[in-house]
């Protein structure tokens, strides 16, 4: 997983709780039950180690999260469609959407280094962000450069 997804930040803050209050209604409230059901799936590829099929559901979860309110735009259509032809099979914005983070998975390493490219030739304003698991759950550092 760690080797074939990317993270960037889209230098977007948003108040998340606006976007959410947006999702109240009965078409979003389906669409998350879908969400759901498709988390379900991503689950069974991680127990199975089968991450490719990860990354097409992960490309199905998108086409539905992208329909809820305040949650994509023109530019955030248009890097997630340019990392999909640089080689990704799949991502999404994290958390409510409008901004934050952009996570893609790559099947290949030549898939990998092709988004990353990408993305920082065509979308400079994105910083990729590195990441890691431990022990010791989430923690953040400030480099002053």
């Amino acid at each position: 997983f760690f080797n074939k997804t990317l993270f960037f930040y889209t230098g977007i803050q948003r108040e998340s709780q606006k976007i959410l209050q947006q999702q109240g209604s009965s078409d979003v409230i389906e669409m998350k039950h879908k969400i759901k059901e498709i988390g379900k799936k991503i689950l069974t590829c991680f127990c199975n180690g089968d991450l490719d099929s990860f990354g097409v559901l992960l490309d199905e979860h998108w086409l539905i999260k992208r329909q809820m309110p305040g949650t994509s735009n023109e530019w955030i259509e248009t890097v997630y469609l340019d990392a999909k032809k640089a080689g990704s099979i799949g991502g999404k914005i994290i958390g409510a959407g409008g901004g934050g983070y952009f996570m893609f998975y790559c099947p290949t390493e030549k898939a990998k280094i092709s988004v990353r490219e990408k993305m920082t030739m065509t979308h400079p304003s994105l910083s990729e962000i590195k990441f890691s698991a431990d022990e010791y759950g989430t923690r953040a550092r400030v480099l002053t450069l």
